[in-house]
């Protein structure tokens, strides 16, 4: 499960998403860096809508069709095996898929008293197309979106059993070109991401906290020396 991510540079990240895409996307609404992205926060999201590629603002997790964000359980990933299948996303990944900018994510490993917390993002530094699918709610002013996870790479697995989807930047055209996805074309486009193509780095525990925000979330675990 994929419950963090980090858009800390949003301009760089959207900009390299727009040519990727051959979209004209504006990141003028999204300047703020955001170091620590948690579920029902708003962030920006890039769809397809009458035939242009925009990038609109969204709720981070699903909810059913009766219940509020206050009331019910907030979905944030769908997983890309039964995402076909499953009432909840099965609609979704027909007509309504979208792509998250990110300039990485994290994971957590469980340690039993407590979750250390690791970054992996890619090592040109370019931006993340995380895949996923969302819905409009009438219950919330804004569209809600789901992160879509799958299988982790080497890199991941040794922290984590799931990963966030990363498109490639042919993926990433044919997730957002409006025809329909039967299990084998989502199971094509959403592979696991190539491990030599990532990094990780062991963090403080400051980013666990999801009130914490600021550059501090990306920073090292300080290891102290052992004393004898």
């Amino acid at each position: 499960m994929c419950v963090r991510y980090a858009l800390n540079e949003p301009t760089k990240a959207i900009d390299q998403l727009s040519e990727q895409l051959a979209a004209k996307l504006s990141a003028a609404e999204w300047q703020k860096p955001r170091y620590n992205i948690a579920l029902t926060q708003i962030a920006p999201v890039i769809i397809s809508e009458n035939s242009s590629i925009v990038l609109k603002g969204m709720r981070w997790g699903f909810t059913s069709k009766t219940q509020s964000l206050k009331t019910s359980s907030v979905l944030a990933n769908a997983r890309s095996e039964t995402v076909t299948e499953l009432p909840t996303f099965k609609e979704a990944i027909v007509f309504t898929r979208c792509i998250i900018p990110a300039n990485g994510f994290y994971e957590f490993q469980d340690l039993g008293k407590r979750k250390q917390p690791y970054l992996f993002t890619l090592k040109d530094d370019s931006a993340m197309a995380l895949a996923g699918v969302w819905q409009k709610k009438d219950v919330d002013t804004h569209a809600q979106f789901c992160l879509l996870t799958t299988e982790p790479n080497a890199l991941v697995r040794s922290v984590h059993d799931r990963m966030p989807v990363i498109l490639n930047p042919d993926a990433a055209k044919h997730w957002l070109n409006g025809e329909a996805l039967n299990q084998a074309d989502v199971k094509r486009l959403t592979q696991s991401y190539n491990p030599d193509k990532m990094s990780a780095r062991r963090l403080s525990t400051y980013v666990n906290n999801v009130r914490n925000e600021g550059p501090e979330c990306m920073a090292d675990e300080i290891v102290l020396p052992e004393l004898f």
